[in-house]
């Protein structure tokens, strides 16, 4: 029997790697006489494979009565489309729910199941029936059975149903799982009361905190319970789903869709493949800070999924979000590829392959022709992926962020992530409640509050060598409110701020050694009168921007005044094997990156031109460097490369895009520079190879 594993970053099919870069195709959707059309554009396009959600919706057409082989429709015709899929010479993604969303009713079950949430006895008793029916026609098809479906996904997006079942899972009170859960956890209302600073008389008087109240300790308890709840709720609806796919006899890996209404990291101890939807807007530039966090979401992917894969990367749009996302165009489809590889992807779907109903600028349309002006770049791609092979690739930044998922889940602002982004410094999330690897420096970016376990691991994190940077809000709270100061980290003795007009504001020169780094304009500034360790200083000084030269002119003398020097801004010291940061001054990108220099922590590459966010990686004795534009100017952005990571010698570095290639001469211990043209809103891909022999 053939065996289908994931091994190092790879689908692998009895030891051979399967091409995961894919084609979403919705056999339902299209007239069977349509199929081959679509099937060769995808072949032509270079794709190995394809992905398809099978639709309970549609296939059960009758209560109890399904049609997989098109007796009742021919669009129904799951088996002869899987016949012709293995005809092609093509793999498949097989994605049959329950749920599949897909832009179809219900979300793609049932009417009469539509009414019960996911745990429901009703919904479970009629998605195992589906289950069991679906996996009877699909089951010859399988790779373990020579067939050629690699991979299936047990739901699209296991999710709370939060807004359509509350009243049912009791989260407006009453009796559901929501008052179950509260039970189990605290046995008795009074301690419910105590952790809640409420009165009920029994727990269907309880009602779900969906958000907290910032600064609430009861309203932070309140909110943590609901959010262990949901985690709890879409983790046991992962297992039951899962374990009813095992039960049928699928040996396939199982993946599925990461949301807000899960804890990844928890759903990646269930399932073999956590994957991950990507959808921006136009140039990702219709939502503020777009770019930036949807980066972040496929860097957090990266480091929580054996395979980094985007089960869903736009391609087309859906009907009605052309009017709130804009029309997609092929630049914008590099940049989003450009953008997805930087942030650790290794693979992807593209959704969707062709038009169809809701959906339209896909390469495809619904008679299986060319949208050439989008196909060309999918196929350029395509190509391109299969030669530089991105699963072969790591990552050279060992700058880490701290993860914890509930800071996540309430939608953190991660200040301190975007001071590394605005400053076009790659980096990787640690995670604080499953953590694997050890960064040499570490940022917390998160509010002032921490479960004990996650602010213990930052201590063993420092005990074992690593380096500890806190900006201002270090955790002293713990996920409830109430106070927990494992790290000691003290209090300010002051907060300084900014003048009331703009001609007394003040920047901060940071002195770290006798390194400095400038903070512009900090809306507050700890301040410290005794600290352990090393003290850190800093100098208050006119702003770099704001004045003008009349301004600073005509107010000299009391722009002068406040230039105070030597405040305590925070400290260095040693903490274990390695140390603790901690600075009462906000993040800001040259401050990150002196940071770095002080604790002599390589940047493996720093754009300095502004508006530039870079990535480096290694394989083999190659590196790929990804330059990604977000401005709106082309840009000749230089790069500043650190020889450490390169032995030194002649190097050839090739633009991928453009089919420009220079010589690098790289020198022991001395920094050297690269130029790469980066058009707006879009990047560049160069690859960096050793010349043998220095020719």
């Amino acid at each position: 029997m053939s065996q289908v594993q994931i091994v190092d970053r790879k689908l692998m099919l009895d030891g051979q790697p399967i091409s995961m870069i894919s084609a979403e195709i919705h056999y339902w959707r299209l007239e069977p006489a349509i199929w081959p059309n679509i099937l060769e554009a995808a072949i032509d396009m270079g794709l190995k494979t394809v992905a398809s959600y099978v639709q309970w919706h549609f296939h059960e057409f009758e209560r109890g009565h399904y049609d997989f082989s098109g007796d009742t429709d021919p669009k129904r015709d799951l088996v002869g489309y899987l016949n012709l899929v293995s005809e092609s010479g093509l793999k498949i993604f097989i994605r049959p729910g329950p749920y599949t969303f897909a832009e179809w009713d219900n979300y793609g079950i049932p009417d009469y199941v539509a009414g019960f949430h996911r745990l429901h006895p009703e919904f479970q008793s009629a998605a195992a029936n589906y289950i069991q029916a679906v996996c009877q026609a699909i089951d010859p098809y399988m790779a373990t059975r020579g067939g050629p479906i690699v991979m299936l996904q047990t739901d699209n997006m296991f999710d709370l149903g939060q807004h359509r079942y509350d009243r049912q899972l009791g989260l407006l009170g009453g009796e559901g799982l929501f008052q179950d859960y509260l039970r189990d956890k605290y046995q008795t209302v009074e301690a419910l009361n105590d952790m809640w600073s409420a009165e009920y008389l029994s727990f269907d008087q309880a009602m779900a905190t969906t958000a907290p109240d910032s600064g609430d300790p009861p309203s932070q308890a309140r909110f943590i319970d609901f959010l262990e709840f949901k985690h709890a709720f879409t983790m046991k609806a992962a297992t039951w789903t899962i374990s009813t796919y095992r039960e049928q006899g699928v040996e396939l890996p199982l993946y599925s869709n990461a949301t807000r209404d899960q804890d990844p990291e928890q759903m990646a101890e269930v399932l073999d493949l956590v994957s991950l939807n990507h959808y921006p807007t136009r140039d990702y530039a219709m939502v503020p800070e777009e770019h930036r966090h949807l980066l972040d979401h496929v860097r957090l992917l990266s480091g929580i999924s054996p395979i980094p894969y985007i089960a869903e990367l736009e391609s087309g749009i859906w009907h009605g979000y052309h009017y709130t996302k804009g029309l997609p165009y092929p630049d914008h489809y590099q940049f989003m590829i450009l953008t997805v590889l930087a942030g650790g992807a290794v693979a992807w779907t593209w959704y969707m392959f062709h038009d169809r109903d809701n959906w339209y600028m896909s390469p495809v349309n619904s008679r299986g022709k060319k949208r050439q002006e989008i196909y060309s770049v999918f196929k350029h791609w395509t190509d391109l992926v299969q030669e530089v092979k991105p699963e072969d690739w790591s990552r050279c930044s060992s700058t880490g962020v701290a993860f914890y998922q509930p800071h996540y889940a309430i939608n953190h602002p991660y200040e301190i992530s975007n001071a590394l982004y605005q400053g076009g410094l790659d980096f990787s999330f640690h995670s604080l409640t499953a953590p694997g690897g050890s960064p040499p420096i570490l940022f917390y970016d998160g509010p002032t509050w921490l479960e004990e376990s996650a602010q213990r691991a930052l201590i063993k994190y420092m005990e074992k060598g690593g380096h500890l940077i806190i900006f201002q809000s270090g955790p002293r709270k713990d996920e409830r409110g109430a106070p927990m100061n494992l790290l000691d980290l003290p209090r300010p003795d002051g907060i300084d701020s900014q003048g009331y007009m703009n001609t007394f504001y003040k920047d901060y020169m940071v002195h770290l050694g006798e390194l400095e780094a400038r903070v512009e304009l900090p809306k507050s500034v700890h301040l410290y009168r005794d600290v352990p360790g090393d003290p850190i200083l800093a100098t208050r000084v006119a702003p770099r921007s704001f004045l003008n030269d009349n301004v600073l002119e005509e107010y000299a003398a009391l722009v002068a005044l406040g230039h105070e020097e030597n405040l305590v801004v925070g400290f260095h010291e040693p903490r274990g094997t390695g140390s603790l940061t901690l600075l009462g001054i906000p993040a800001s990108p040259e401050l990150v990156r002196e940071i770095h220099n002080y604790l002599e922590i390589p940047i493996p590459a720093i754009p300095l031109t502004g508006g530039v966010q870079t990535v480096l990686y290694r394989s083999g004795g190659d590196y790929y460097l990804i330059v990604l534009n977000n401005g709106w100017e082309d840009k000749a952005s230089e790069i500043l490369l650190d020889p450490g990571i390169f032995p030194p010698g002649l190097y050839a570095a090739r633009d991928l895009l453009r089919e420009k290639e220079r010589k690098l001469e790289v020198r022991a211990g001395q920094a050297f520079t690269l130029t790469a043209f980066t058009p707006k809103k879009n990047g560049t891909l160069i690859r960096i190879t050793p010349l043998e022999g220095g020719d």
